[in-house]
């Protein structure tokens, strides 16, 4: 008589994951789910067939070289600029005094009124953390993006965020996120 847990459930981009080699953590991974899960999951969904009585996942297939190399966080998130698949875009930058003009060059919103989703914070590593603040640094823009919603860092988190302004900024620059987020 065998017994299968089957679950499938839908995480979204929520996923996240660590790969620990030797007892030492070589990748921190968030974002999509990665092609090394079993099933057509469209980067949303994990499906595993659990035998209950051996604990064994049946679905489970041997990730490539490739699939795990995808994780390594050296790889992963410095080429694509951090686990979510995010880019820098514009040249965004908050203040934190509601009195300051503008600037040519630089879009400045007051952070005051922008909406800060605390409840999508995101932990990022060290490193992450260190290479996408380069990246926002020598862009001179503190707004990410996915090609759909707008984020930005808070010390160690990554944090989604609104405002009346991120999607003309997203129309402005929509040919360079295409280019860089899907080809």
């Amino acid at each position: 008589m065998s017994r299968i847990l089957s679950i499938c459930t839908k995480v979204s981009d929520g996923f996240a994951a660590r790969f620990i080699e030797d007892g030492k953590e070589v990748a921190d991974y968030n974002g999509y789910v990665p092609d090394l899960m079993p099933n057509d999951h469209y980067g949303d969904y994990i499906e595993l067939d659990i035998d209950i009585d051996s604990g064994k996942i049946l679905n489970w297939r041997k990730p490539t070289k490739a699939q795990l190399k995808a994780l390594n966080t050296k790889d992963m998130k410095v080429k694509t600029f951090n686990t979510m698949n995010l880019i820098v875009i514009g040249t965004v930058n908050f203040m934190w005094n509601k009195s300051f003009r503008q600037k040519v060059d630089e879009q400045r919103v007051y952070i005051g009124d922008v909406h800060i989703m605390c409840e999508t914070d995101r932990e990022i590593s060290k490193a992450t953390e260190k290479a996408l603040l380069k990246l926002m640094k020598k862009a001179n823009s503190s707004l990410l993006t996915d090609g759909r919603d707008f984020f930005t860092t808070r010390g160690n988190v990554i944090t989604q965020i609104k405002h009346g302004s991120f999607n003309g900024i997203l129309n402005m620059h929509k040919e360079e996120v295409h280019e860089l987020l899907y080809e």
